[in-house]
């Protein structure tokens, strides 16, 4: 049997932000998976030894259900991470989290408060920043999560340096997608002028944060971001990504997607099927079929951007990982 290594599950699309790069709070119907349902998948994933279970959204930590669900996956051996923007991470909210178990929150920055706030809205820095420091209290592992855009690529040194100040381990930097997007919109991209600064802008995040010990993207694909950005690179097929072997992607309708790029092909859904009958479908095993020999629409996603790597590579950012996570401790 093939056990995934990571199960993320957008367990609401409700969320208390209205972020200009994404348009998942502007629908009419607030939608989300049903506890037992959750639950239900929960033990599912603990069947196949699925170590890793993320809840996004939406903002997850709208669910009323939340804690209970944490303590849930905790309680049957599941690391549990939590994407969030940080907004509702008071002092209590913190200790909350902490309680029922939580592994890892990820939070949300995009530069310095006033262009993270023309981002994400009016007093929302200030919170966010606040969220990383009560998690850091009560000594739970903090993320940051970076958008990289036209309005905030000349930050992203500033972002490193809040990730140290603040005690977060990492920092994925995620470059501007339209797939967040009703419509396309060009404000977001770069000029090649702008692409020259931002290259060595990421070269300047690559030397600092090994400096501070902060964990980020691999390298490759940092280099690719300027391009990205520019929206000058494409996604192309890649038939040797593990994400159909190694990720499960589950929808706020419950929908059960090969990965986020092909959501145009679900394979079942955890309301009608259990999700252990819909991982070892014979649909399943096809498409991943497909993908190996090259059917895949590629992406460009920070979450598969081990895929920039060689097997080489892949090797030294494990090595380089570990390197900095022991030093990060001395450190510390």
């Amino acid at each position: 049997m093939i056990r995934p290594k990571e199960a993320i599950v957008s367990i609401t699309n409700k969320c208390n932000l209205r972020c200009m790069m994404c348009d998942i709070p502007k629908v009419k119907d607030y939608l989300q998976i049903p506890t037992i349902k959750i639950k239900d998948l929960i033990d599912n994933l603990k069947e196949i030894k699925c170590k890793n279970i993320v809840f996004s959204g939406g903002e997850p930590l709208t669910h009323k259900d939340i804690f209970e669900l944490i303590e849930f996956a905790n309680q049957r051996g599941l690391k549990v991470c939590i994407t969030s923007n940080g907004i509702l991470i008071n002092k209590e909210t913190a200790k909350k989290l902490a309680l029922a178990g939580i592994d890892v929150i990820n939070i949300s920055i995009d530069g310095n408060k006033e262009t993270h706030e023309k981002l994400r809205g009016k007093n929302t820095f200030e919170k966010a920043v606040n969220g990383l420091k009560n998690l850091n209290k009560v000594d739970v592992e903090t993320t940051i999560a970076t958008i990289v855009c036209k309005q905030n690529y000349k930050e992203l040194l500033s972002v490193i340096k809040l990730a140290k100040d603040v005690g977060a381990t990492t920092v994925r930097f995620q470059p501007f997608s339209e797939d967040f997007l009703d419509k396309k919109n060009d404000s977001f991209f770069i000029t090649e002028k702008e692409g020259l600064e931002l290259e060595r802008i990421i070269k300047q995040v690559v030397i600092l944060a090994n400096k501070f010990h902060i964990n980020t993207n691999p390298e490759s694909y940092l280099n690719n971001i300027s391009l990205m950005v520019q929206n000058k690179l494409k996604p192309k097929p890649n038939k040797d990504c593990n994400a159909l072997y190694e990720t499960i992607s589950i929808t706020n309708m419950g929908d059960v997607l090969p990965c986020f790029p092909m959501s145009d092909k679900p394979l079942g859904n955890i309301n009608k099927q259990r999700f252990i009958d819909i991982w070892n479908s014979n649909k399943y095993k096809k498409i991943r079929k497909e993908v190996r020999k090259g059917n895949c629409p590629g992406c460009l996603m920070s979450c598969y951007d081990n895929n920039f790597e060689n097997k080489i590579g892949k090797i030294k950012t494990i090595i380089s990982r570990l390197k900095n996570n022991l030093a990060r401790k001395k450190w510390k």
